[in-house]
This record gives structure tokens, C-alpha cells and sequence, in this order.
């Protein structure tokens, strides 16, 4: 599982969705429709006949077009609570809820003060999950903290100058 932080959605974030053949987009693509339903049901009429097992059997594929493209930070549910708990947003580490917003300046904050009193990230090595032996945690390289700290910095920055707050899911 992933948790992605980005810009709260709007609807006007949206100009619609478009359908395409899932082997071959150059095959068919309906354009940008209004409803998800209708590229929906554009791409499943394709797929019944397409030539493509794959397209055939999922019924293509339905994409968004968006008007306005925002940062994105995915992490893994392991990562997100690490940085969710850099950040101060765990309250309760026994069952952490790994989605919410927060207003982007305030989240910008956080995360400026999370860059400043950070240590070194040394990592964290490939090992064995205790709890569960057949489980493997491949861990993480050095400066995976601050890296995504940093790149957690130009989303809230890009929120704040929106006027859009960050979300987390």
C-alpha cells in the first residue's frame, strides 16, 4: 500500500477523461468526454473487438485530463509514517492514520522545521521483519528522509501559492 501527498483536488482542476485501447493508444482514443462513465463505456465498446487479449479482457483504459498537473510525494505505508511522524501529524502510533490535510503554510512549516532538526538520514538496511520472519523490509538509502522532505517542500510551497491546503491518502 501508498500513501500520495498532493494538492487538495477541485473541480475545476478537471477538464475530463478520456478512454484508450490499452495495447495502443494510437488504435483508438475517444478524446476528452465529460463523465468517466462515458469514456467508461467508449472503451469497453472498443475492447470487445480489439485485437489486444489484454484490451479485450480489462476494457481499456480510462485516463483524467487535468487542466493543472500538481507535485506528487508517493510513498510507501512504512515511509508515509516516518515522515508523517517527522512532520508531527502521529498521534497515535498504535494505529496511525495515514490520510488527512493540513493548510499548506502550516504543512510547509512543519516541514521546514522537520529539514532543520532532522539528522542525517543514515537509512535504514534490507532485514528480516521480526514480527513476521517470511516478511522482508528492503529498507531505504541514506537521505531518503531528507529527499522526500525536500520534495514535500515544493508541493507545499506549490499549495501555498495556490491557496490550495495538502492532503495525504
Amino acid at each position: 500500500m501508498t500513501v500520495t501527498f498532493t494538492a487538495q483536488f477541485q473541480p475545476t482542476d478537471l477538464r475530463g477523461f478520456t478512454g484508450s485501447c490499452l495495447a495502443d493508444p494510437t488504435i483508438f482514443t475517444t478524446g476528452v468526454l465529460s463523465s468517466r462513465l462515458e469514456a467508461v463505456m467508449a472503451t469497453r465498446a472498443h475492447a470487445v473487438d480489439c485485437s489486444d487479449a489484454d484490451c479485450r479482457h480489462y476494457g481499456g483504459q480510462v485516463t483524467a485530463d487535468e487542466v493543472v498537473s500538481w507535485p506528487e510525494v508517493n510513498v510507501s505505508n512504512a515511509n508515509a509514517w516516518r515522515l508523517l511522524d517527522a512532520l508531527g501529524y502521529l498521534a497515535d502510533e498504535e494505529d496511525p492514520e495515514l490520510s488527512g490535510e493540513a493548510d499548506a503554510e502550516l504543512f510547509l512549516g512543519r516541514v521546514l522545521l522537520a529539514l532543520a532538526v532532522a539528522p542525517a538520514d543514515a537509512g535504514i538496511p534490507s532485514h528480516t521483519r521480526l514480527d513476521n520472519p517470511r516478511v522482508i523490509d528492503l529498507g531505504v538509502c541514506p537521505g531518503y528522509l531528507q529527499e522526500r522532505l525536500a520534495r514535500l517542500r515544493e508541493l507545499a510551497e506549490a499549495c501555498h501559492t495556490a491557496g490550495r491546503q495538502v492532503t495525504w491518502f
